[in-house]
């Protein structure tokens, strides 16, 4: 593998944070005209401070939104959109179709967004802390120099002929 491949490779965006782009292609069969109908996907994530009786996450809100001509429809999956696009758009005059595209430019602006929010809260819990003083007893760390304190912990050994 060449140097050029195995660096872009390790830059790749994970499969699992991929943004795509979805639109539903409206084709008219009575006079055989296609509309594009752009797909807004939201998530709607909590950040909230967790404390130890909030065991279960609540997992992210997803809501799905078409937009039409003066019409919006808006449902929380994909089933429940295709149920009201079909009222819609009856299977005899219509066909419609789910199309999706990743969307780089998407990925980036998400990264990007993510790493502003992960620089925000690193600074207002620096802030914190600062603010709050030490909240270990120092009375309470474990000795270092103690047989306790240093297991799991790797030591370089010597070898006889670096002696």
């Amino acid at each position: 593998m060449s140097a050029k491949r195995k660096s872009k490779k390790s830059t790749a965006t994970p499969r699992e944070e991929w943004c795509f782009r979805h639109w539903v292609e409206l084709r008219d069969l009575r006079d055989d005209t296609v509309r594009v109908l752009p797909v807004a996907v939201f998530q709607t994530i909590a950040l909230v401070a967790k404390s130890k009786s909030d065991e279960l996450e609540k997992p992210p809100e997803v809501s799905l939104e078409v937009q039409d001509v003066g019409r919006v429809w808006k449902a929380s999956t994909v089933e429940h959109l295709a149920t009201q696009l079909r009222e819609a758009y009856p299977d005899g005059e219509f066909v419609r179709t789910l199309k999706r595209e990743r969307d780089l430019e998407a990925e980036e602006r998400r990264r990007t967004a993510l790493n502003s929010l992960i620089e925000l809260l690193a600074e207002v819990t620096v802030r914190r802390m600062m603010e709050e003083g030490p909240t270990v007893d120092p009375a309470q760390v474990p000795n270092r120099s103690s047989r306790a304190g240093t297991v799991g912990k790797r030591r370089r050994v010597r070898s006889t002929e670096e002696a």
